[in-house]
């Protein structure tokens, strides 16, 4: 079982990137049950991307999350419900969980999930347009520190944890 989830766009922003992406997943492990988990709006313009036949091979899930310019705190507790979700749908199964784009609040509600339910899930995190806060001069503001690429990188443990980077 494959779980792919979009938790940063909710309308067609990303669809394209998705679309290839699920293709590219469903050709690899074509025995392999599929689930994409994303807003409605991003589900109904990745299904007219994909054609009819390509989408009826994936098991669609509506979720709901944070909406763009959502706080730090607010996304966090919100994709951190999401998340923890999704790792007990795959506790008792072999699968893998992939996050097609994350925010630094994105890889800290996963590895706080894992960390509290000893999920010994494989998980992939696809990175792309934040990395500008790993290299290069940081915040001196703490709490802004706190909320930057680099620390949520580096902080508690990446076991399980692939990053593919797209930059």
């Amino acid at each position: 079982m494959i779980l792919v989830c979009e938790l940063s766009f909710l309308d067609g922003a990303h669809v394209p990137f998705n679309a290839g992406f699920l293709a590219t997943i469903r050709a690899a492990f074509p025995e392999q049950e599929l689930y994409f988990f994303g807003a409605a709006r991003h589900i109904e313009d990745l299904k007219a991307q994909l054609g009819q036949s390509l989408a009826a091979t994936i098991f669609w899930q509506e979720i709901f999350p944070p909406n763009p310019g959502t706080s730090y705190i607010r996304r966090f507790h919100r994709e951190l419900k999401i998340i923890r979700r999704l790792l007990r749908s795959l506790a008792n199964e072999s699968g893998r969980l992939v996050c097609t784009s994350a925010y630094p609040s994105t890889l800290l509600a996963l590895k706080t999930a894992k960390y509290f339910q000893s999920s010994h899930t494989n998980v992939q995190v696809v990175l792309h347009g934040y990395l500008s806060g790993v290299v290069g001069r940081r915040h001196r503001h703490p709490v802004r520190r706190f909320q930057d690429m680099k620390t949520s990188l580096t902080m508690l443990d990446n076991h399980g944890i692939q990053y593919i980077v797209l930059e």
